[in-house]
């Protein structure tokens, strides 16, 4: 099958990328920041506030990590880079066209990188929640893990991704420099912090913003994370293939 060959030479050509050490440094920066902040905080002042509002020391551990640190915010723009790094070896290797020039459909080698993309997305999100659990175990929480709790947070985050990595998948076929499709997803983050009060009603649609809602804490609805994420994901994606597939690759 077409496709899934794509995929797998799409895999192959990440097996030496910096895209590895970047997947591994973002959850690895996380971890050691809520380590930190669990370690000075938990048992004076974070533990006493999180019984006041009803949550156990797991769901604080998540709040801290989805909101305060902003891995809700700030998710899109790893997603972005991800894309991009994908698509920089054709750029660096100027191969689009000879990669083009086989008997393949061009829908396919946009939609192979989608799903490579989605994947390392997938990695990167796993690997920053299982950090959390380790923070949690260090620190010696006294309440049980909350599995069902981190294996939602993961899924809906994972869906919620979906819109933000098509709009990227096809933004960066476009740019060499994978610095650009960070500045697009900065100003895409910068847009949904204005959101959040300007436009709230609007903001679940918002590609940058739909990560946002993935942590289901403090009157955020998962379901909006999963249905923004899916919508954006058919509606950018359609548009990207049919844009790409008529455009004179150089």
């Amino acid at each position: 099958m077409e496709i899934m060959s794509l995929i797998h030479t799409e895999w192959k050509k990440q097996k030496r990328s910096l895209l590895w050490a970047f997947i591994l440094i973002i959850p690895m920066g996380t971890t050691g920041a809520m380590f930190l902040d669990m370690n000075m905080r938990y048992e004076d002042y974070l533990y006493p506030q999180a019984v006041d509002k009803g949550l156990n020391s797991w769901e604080l551990l998540l709040l801290e990590n989805h909101q305060i640190l902003g891995w809700g915010l700030f998710v899109p723009i790893f997603v972005a880079i991800i894309a991009a790094f994908i698509h920089y070896t054709e750029f660096r290797d100027n191969s689009w066209k000879q990669y083009l020039s086989f008997s393949i459909y061009k829908s396919n080698v946009l939609l192979a990188k989608f799903i490579v993309t989605t994947i390392f997305s997938f990695l990167m999100i796993t690997l920053n929640t299982a950090g959390l659990i380790l923070v949690g175990k260090i620190i010696g929480f006294p309440e049980p893990i909350e599995i069902t709790m981190f294996s939602s947070y993961v899924i809906t985050q994972f869906v919620a991704i979906l819109a933000v990595a098509a709009l990227h998948n096809w933004i960066s076929s476009y740019f060499k420099n994978i610095v650009i499709a960070g500045l697009i997803a900065f100003i895409g983050l910068i847009v949904s912090t204005m959101l959040m009060f300007q436009a709230p009603h609007f903001i679940f649609y918002f590609p940058y913003a739909t990560a946002l809602f993935a942590d289901g804490l403090q009157g955020h609805n998962q379901i909006d994370a999963i249905v923004g994420g899916v919508v954006g994901c058919v509606v950018f994606s359609i548009i990207g293939i049919i844009e790409f597939t008529k455009r004179d690759i150089m």
